[in-house]
């Protein structure tokens, strides 16, 4: 454990409700399951749609829990002898009730990743009963549904409290501590020096005893910022990221391309099967990039297809305010480089994305990257160490974090199967970043052709 996870573990362990707001990459997921595993019962995990797998392995890594995922929009009863369960924002309401039978009223905790995400101040709606009077009746919207969960410990993780306005707070704060801090109503006027909007309802975009509110603050959220971070994290780390099926996009159409490989030989049709992969990481690339992004840092995606490269560029140019700039080998190494250029030279958070035949290998400007995305896995050593050379290079002065998702149910399992090992040890080994000792850590074999017949192997005994 760092410094700071062991002072947020003990800060946390002893109150009933507490928020970790920690920038992202710092651990928060290991530090709420050492919160969870402290205490007897329960546990359920609010999380994103795309974490959820993520969130069970670490769960399996670090403990002897296997937690049970949840799916769908209807709900289900859930088997009585698990101990924690893992579901996604979007589908809580239709998980409450069966989350209810399934604790009945035994010591449950309760962890809300990402808990800016629960801003809805709503939870009851005034409506006519059938004899003409007036009454409340609960909402359905996921903040309203957090609210039900009837837990003796409530945990909160962020790295953006505030995603747009200081009222946003209040929801997060009543879910962690329900009733401690008044309505919503109380909330916006003492802190957001609420006001008559211009046009009707409510201003809350000020701030009001801030001091005060900064104090009350302290007694329930442990704050991590980047510098703390970035002093205790490794200059570099590695980390796999699992995406499940029901949670990757639709693959690109690649029956052409499919067909063409397949008459190329073994190698083009492996390559191909990894870039049919890679598309499929579409809404898992843009979260991650809107995450990182938001906490101002400068993210490359690299992929395998030209096309994926543009359409990638595309939906990330959409995200509010990110500058994205693109380049493959179509491109003149001129453009190339030029975009490049503007990517090092750009104060503040930005994108790049390109593909790794022309980003990865003897390219020099990308070092200025704080999270690198592989979409497309490299398969041996050589790729993984030029690749990895382009963001790790001189010029570098922060802590680096390469992200290596694999699409569950696709090639990119048969490539994890070999590399996993290495790159586990490599990021545990956090004092090491010299690239000879990367080389040394993923050189399971040197023989490409070797690696390429055992992967193809597994492929075709698979289909």
């Amino acid at each position: 454990m760092t410094p700071y996870q062991r002072v947020g573990w003990a800060f946390a362990d002893i109150r009933p409700g507490v928020n970790l707001w920690w920038e992202p990459g710092a651990g928060k997921t290991w530090g709420a399951i050492l919160w969870d595993v402290g205490r007897p019962g329960k546990s359920v995990v609010v999380t994103r749609a795309f974490t959820k797998t993520q969130w069970k392995r670490e769960y399996e890594a670090l403990t002897t829990i296997k937690p049970v995922i949840l799916d769908g929009t209807t709900g289900s009863e859930i088997p009585k002898d698990a101990r924690t369960i893992i579901l996604n924002w979007e589908i809580l309401p239709a998980w409450t009730y069966h989350i209810s039978e399934w604790h009945r009223g035994g010591y449950l905790s309760v962890i809300f990743d990402e808990i800016h995400r629960a801003k809805n101040w709503r939870r009851k709606e005034k409506y006519v009963q059938d004899d003409g009077t007036t009454a409340w009746r609960d909402l359905d919207n996921i903040t309203a549904s957090a609210a039900k969960l009837r837990a003796k410990r409530r945990l909160g993780l962020t790295a953006t409290p505030i995603p747009n306005s200081l009222s946003d707070l209040w929801s997060q704060l009543d879910l962690i501590e329900p009733g401690c801090w008044g309505t919503n109503w109380e909330f916006v006027h003492r802190y957001c020096a609420a006001k008559p909007g211009k046009h009707g309802g409510l201003d809350t975009s000020g701030r009001s005893n801030v001091e005060e509110l900064r104090a009350r603050l302290r007694e329930v959220c442990h704050v991590v910022k980047y510098d703390e971070m970035s002093r205790s994290l490794p200059k570099k780390r590695r980390q796999l990221c699992y995406i499940s099926p029901a949670e990757q996009s639709a693959p690109a159409a690649f029956s052409r391309d499919m067909q063409r490989a397949a008459r190329l030989g073994p190698e083009a049709l492996f390559e191909t099967r990894l870039m049919e992969a890679a598309s499929r990481k579409r809404k898992w690339v843009k979260e991650i990039v809107e995450e990182h992004t938001n906490a101002g840092r400068k993210v490359c995606v690299i992929t395998g297809r030209r096309r994926e490269c543009e359409d990638l560029a595309d939906m990330l140019s959409k995200l509010k305010d990110l500058p994205v700039w693109w380049g493959h080998g179509e491109d003149p190494i001129e453009a190339r480089l030029a975009a490049v250029r503007s990517y090092r030279e750009h104060q503040g958070a930005a994108c790049f994305v390109g593909t790794i035949d022309a980003f990865g290998e003897a390219i020099d400007g990308l070092q200025c990257t704080d999270v690198a995305v592989c979409a497309m896995i490299p398969y041996t050593t050589g790729k993984i160490v030029q690749l990895e050379g382009r963001w790790d290079r001189i010029g570098r002065t922060g802590p680096l974090l390469i992200l290596y998702p694999i699409a569950e149910g696709t090639v990119d399992e048969h490539v994890a199967d070999l590399l996993k090992d290495k790159l586990e040890n490599v990021y545990a080994v956090t004092k090491n970043n010299n690239v000879n000792d990367i080389a040394n850590a993923l050189s399971g074999s040197e023989d490409e052709e070797s690696i390429m017949r055992t992967l193809l192997s597994k492929m075709m005994g698979n289909t």
